[in-house]
């Protein structure tokens, strides 16, 4: 019986041991998802940024006056 009981543990165990090996490794994908997330999204910040100041600079160098409105 108590050998059944030792089997049984041990079992329950080795489950555990590889459910923690699946959830480690999927924390890790996830790290790794996460980081090129950011940088996409700093590059997505990056390029915002330049547009903002191109838009800016075209908007400061306009000569003509603006259409009259009918």
């Amino acid at each position: 019986m108590e050998e059944e009981r030792l089997i049984e543990l041990q079992t329950h165990l080795a489950h555990q041991q590889l459910e923690l090996e699946q959830l480690t490794a999927n924390v890790v994908a996830q790290q790794q998802e996460i980081g090129i997330l950011r940088a996409a999204i700093a590059e997505l910040q990056r390029q915002l940024r330049e547009s903002a100041a191109l838009r800016t600079e075209g908007a400061a160098g306009m000569i003509d006056p603006p259409p009259p409105h009918y």
